[in-house]
């Protein structure tokens, strides 16, 4: 069942189409999905979706980011910007099998994750993590609880990105951060590709905001934000050009001027992926 959706950042029914999309996986003709851009706020989202009841069955099998058994391997750049200290509590909203907390395994800290997921929470039970098993606004884990909060690449996902964040804000530490990394529609890629933007993959993903939709989000959650960047790889450039355009882009020099170009528009803050750090107010 499909359902009307409102805008995830400011509330507002005020939408214009920007254009209509099939499911990149699963693609069938008598299935689009509108994507619009709110007049209020300029939020970009999914302005007819799959209820909350129905959005799993958009999910396959072997959807790669529940299923995911990588063995931990080094901390990456985000990994070392929470800046964890020993008894640290941390929370993975979005945790999958836990691969992504595993990491974490040797600084000492609690481990705790939110799955919707069953089998992969299963998992990442059996992984030795503590886990929520459902939708991250229904998380009954205590009032201030996590020093560090990571959602890679969740909130996109979520029906309600509001609920999810004060629900978040409850749970975390008054001196906790939370760190995250959304697909963004202020990027330069999601100008130029539109709807063959790799990062679209609609239905499951449901919102692209841009930093002034996202700061009136944060903002209105009870949220501050004390950190913004952006981040870009070659690999959605790739797959956003698809057929012989993507191997220019594989082999030198092409790969040279790709990664240069990746640079520039993060630096300029219009990279694919935008990375935050928040903080209760």
């Amino acid at each position: 069942m499909m359902e009307h959706a409102f805008c995830g950042a400011c509330g507002a029914d005020d939408a214009f189409l920007l254009f209509a999309t099939p499911d990149p996986r699963n693609p069938r003709p008598d299935e689009l999905f509108p994507v619009g851009r709110c007049r209020r706020c300029g939020h970009v989202y999914v302005l007819e979706r799959p209820a909350p009841a129905d959005i799993g069955r958009y999910y396959p099998a072997d959807y790669k980011e529940h299923r995911s058994t990588d063995a931990p391997r080094k901390k990456s750049r985000r990994h070392r910007r929470l800046g964890l200290r020993p008894g640290d509590r941390v929370l993975d909203v979005g945790c999958g099998s836990g691969y992504d907390l595993l990491r974490l395994k040797e600084e000492g800290c609690g481990l705790y994750g939110v799955e919707t997921d069953a089998e992969a929470a299963a998992q990442a039970r059996a992984n030795g993590i503590q886990v929520f098993h459902g939708p991250v606004h229904r998380a009954d884990f205590p009032a201030g609880h996590f020093h560090r909060v990571s959602m890679n690449h969740v909130l996109e996902h979520v029906h309600d990105p509001g609920a999810s964040l004060v629900n978040i804000r409850r749970m975390t530490h008054p001196e906790g951060r939370i760190h995250l990394t959304i697909p963004t529609a202020d990027s330069a890629s999601f100008r130029i590709f539109h709807a063959g933007w790799y990062h679209l993959d609609v239905p499951r993903h449901l919102h692209f905001f841009t930093h002034d939709s996202f700061r009136r989000l944060t903002a209105a959650c009870g949220l501050r934000i004390v950190h913004r960047a952006c981040r870009s790889g070659t690999r959605g450039l790739r797959r956003s050009l698809k057929g012989p355009l993507a191997g220019l882009v594989r082999a030198a020099p092409g790969s040279w001027i790709a990664r240069a170009a990746m640079l520039l528009v993060d630096g300029l803050r219009q990279g694919e992926i935008a990375e935050y750090a928040l903080r209760p107010t």
